[in-house]
Order: C-alpha cells, then sequence, then structure tokens
C-alpha cells in the first residue's frame, strides 16, 4: 500500500491518556475494530463526517513506515479512508496539530506533497 502520510484525529483532552501510555489506542479499536485514518486527499471529510459534533480537535500527523499494525483501505461513510486494526506506539505520531471550525463552521486542512 502507498500511502506517505496519514491523518487519525481525537478530542484535545483525550491526548494525555495516550501520552501517559506510549500508545495510541482509542476506544474505537474496540468499538469499531479498528483506527479509522485519512490520508491527504480525504482529510477534510473525515473530520467533518467524524467530528461534526466538535469545535476544535487534535489532528496527529503519521508516519505509515513506523505503523506496525496491518492497515487496509476501505469506503467508510462514503469516504475512502484506512483502517489500523491494532494500537500503535506513539513514535509513529510525527506532529500534533490543533484544528478548530473555519467561519462555514467546517474543519478545513490543506495538504500539499511536495516531490
Amino acid at each position: 500500500m502507498d500511502i506517505e502520510i496519514l491523518f487519525t484525529a481525537l478530542l484535545n483532552e483525550n491526548w494525555k491518556m495516550y501520552s501517559d501510555s506510549g500508545r495510541y489506542e482509542p476506544e474505537e479499536l474496540e468499538s469499531e475494530g479498528a483506527i479509522i485514518c485519512a490520508d491527504g486527499n480525504n482529510i477534510n471529510e473525515y473530520l467533518n463526517s467524524r467530528f461534526s459534533d466538535q469545535n476544535k480537535i487534535l489532528v496527529l500527523v503519521l508516519d505509515p513506515l513506523r505503523i506496525q499494525s496491518p492497515m487496509k483501505r476501505v469506503k467508510t461513510e462514503g469516504h475512502d479512508l484506512v483502517e489500523l486494526t491494532e494500537a500503535f506506539s506513539l513514535d509513529a505520531i510525527i506532529d500534533k496539530i490543533t484544528v478548530g471550525k473555519d467561519q462555514d463552521d467546517q474543519f478545513k486542512l490543506s495538504v500539499r506533497h511536495f516531490d
């Protein structure tokens, strides 16, 4: 699977729990059987469909090469996303970005790839 970068998101207040444990193992892994992620092409659809009831979230930027969990592309809620079927070490996180909604009540991230 050729994925250069992945994103997942959570509520800001939940970050401390994961940072203390050293592993990212959200409740969705147990309830949905996977950690749902998006690549740069689908990040805004992912954020706005999964976090529409939130005003601010924490986006985790992930290096797929550092994730030891199996991953697969899926179509969820009409969007092309990526599922990780196991928790992963926080070493896979290369950045954290707090994102708020814009004046149109939408989360918007601009992801650019430089070759």
